[in-house]
């Protein structure tokens, strides 16, 4: 994910995604609100997802039920061409389900993870969705890692390769 840096605003839309893969507009929005939010879960959400790993699996295999409903009024929603509002109303669903069987602490967790999300895939949903408590997590590269990165980055806007 980390490799893509600034390309990653014009290859991964929508409108791309429906172009490359030859999908409809549901999948497209799909694949990339999942590219989003698993680059969230490995970056700035990486810490909540270790400490709420077992509750959240135990949710995704015992509780599907709840979360099946949050989808299906999610995409029930969306067929009627409503927009923002509806994927406001699925994080508060999301919510529910998860602070039902989990720590009160995950709700910033799901809160995070699919606004974010959702602003990353769907732009024009910035300002229309709920406030999210910021996580206090911030993603830092060790200071000769991140010298090594910038030089990288350096030679590949020159035009040549990096790597063998």
């Amino acid at each position: 994910m980390d490799c893509l840096w600034e390309l990653e605003p014009d290859c991964i839309t929508i409108d791309q995604f429906r172009q490359y893969f030859n999908v409809d507009s549901s999948e497209a929005t799909q694949y990339v609100l999942d590219y989003f939010m698993t680059k969230y879960k490995c970056n700035q959400g990486y810490k909540d997802v270790m400490k709420h790993f077992y509750c959240i699996g135990e949710v995704g295999l015992y509780k599907t039920g709840d979360l099946i409903k949050c989808e299906k009024s999610l995409q029930s929603a969306l067929g009627n061409n409503r927009g923002c509002a509806d994927y406001n109303t699925y994080v508060t669903c999301l919510i529910d389900v998860f602070t039902k069987y989990c720590e009160s602490g995950i709700k910033n967790y799901i809160c995070n993870l699919k606004v974010n999300g959702i602003i990353d895939a769907i732009p024009d949903c910035k300002g229309q969705l709920q406030t999210c408590p910021d996580q206090g997590f911030k993603f830092h590269l060790p200071i000769g890692r991140l010298h090594k990165v910038q030089q990288a980055k350096r030679v590949l806007k020159t035009g040549h390769y990096i790597f063998p």
